[in-house]
Order: structure tokens, then sequence, then C-alpha cells
């Protein structure tokens, strides 16, 4: 049976939306594994449709530049919209550095749009067995 045959369970549609962001928008000390582990995971789970996105997401946010902010990433809820394939997801953000020792937070909604892919070597599927992706994100920032 061909894997984009297969429907998957919204549990791994959650997962993939949760992971996705975590990885995106992580800032840590690791820069060498978020640019060459985190990132390609990324990019294997999003689609061609939302690369340009993606892309322009690295070139204003430099995720790879080093810095000593540190943000992490705690989803709050996913909850699917009426809008077939497409989910809002509530996180947070919290930043830390020299600026905020104790932290900033923020308030972020993502809809996500998600859809599959046929990936094309057999490291790539190892990658993401169910071909799952984003094909489109809007990111929301809460005002304060």
């Amino acid at each position: 049976k061909r894997v984009l045959d297969y429907t998957p369970p919204e549990a791994a549609w959650h997962d993939l939306m949760a992971e996705w962001l975590r990885r995106v928008h992580w800032r840590g000390v690791d820069l060498e594994k978020a640019e060459k582990v985190d990132w390609r995971w990324v990019e294997l789970h999003t689609c061609p449709s939302a690369r340009p996105f993606l892309k322009a997401y690295e070139d204003r946010e430099k995720p790879f530049k080093k810095t000593a902010t540190r943000v992490q990433v705690n989803i709050r809820t996913i909850t699917k919209t009426p809008t077939p394939a497409s989910y809002q997801v509530l996180w947070e953000q919290v930043s830390t550095g020299p600026q905020s020792p104790k932290g900033t937070l923020a308030l972020m909604t993502t809809t996500f749009t998600v859809g599959r892919i046929a990936l094309k070597t057999l490291a790539e599927a190892e990658d993401n067995r169910l071909g799952l992706c984003i094909a489109s994100f809007d990111v929301f920032q809460h005002p304060d």
C-alpha cells in the first residue's frame, strides 16, 4: 500500500505542527544542531507551497546567527478549524537574554494548512515516514 493512501490520525497532525513550531522558533546555544538537524527536519516537513515563506522567515529572523537570546516554545492548544486541513495553534514564546534575564512572554497564534508530500529518497522517507507537511502558515503575535 502506498504511504499517501494512508489517512493519518489527528494526533499525527498535532505532533507535526507542535514539532515544526518548536524547531522553527527555538533558539539555544547549539547552533550547529539547529542548522544541520532541526532545520533539515523542518524543510522535510514543509510542502513546496510553503517553502518560499519559510525561506523569507529564515532570511528575516536569521535563526543560525549567534545570539545571547534563548527562545523556548510552549504549545497551549491545537484546534481544528472549519476549513479543511487547517488548524490554529495557540503557543507561547519565552525569550531570555541579557536584556530580559527573567524572560519575556509572547502569546502567539499560528494558523496552519497541512498536506502530504511524496518524498524522493529513502533517507527523506525515513525522516518523514508519513509524508506529512506544512502547506501554509501564518503567525500572529497577540498584543501585550
